[in-house]
């Protein structure tokens, strides 16, 4: 129960909506209402930075180069 005298049921969340039912809540002048919304997103999926993608290609790079050179020496 919250200090207003809600039940757990008379407040539902459907999709974007929050419901609240304050058909037999007291209210007068000194009354007011907080609602504390906390909204927890699911897992994000990290966007590597440019610097990652440069760091990617300049060690592919490399060992591009390492291998080219292994092969010229073994044959």
């Amino acid at each position: 129960m919250t200090t207003l005298g809600l039940q757990s049921s008379d407040v539902r969340l459907v999709g974007n909506e929050l419901l609240i039912n304050a058909e037999n809540l007291q209210f007068n002048p000194s009354t007011f209402a907080r609602v504390n919304l906390a909204v927890e997103e699911g897992p994000v999926s990290p966007v590597p930075e440019p610097a990652t993608y440069a760091m990617m290609l300049a060690g592919l790079t490399l060992i591009g180069i390492g291998t080219r050179r292994s092969r010229r020496g073994l044959s």
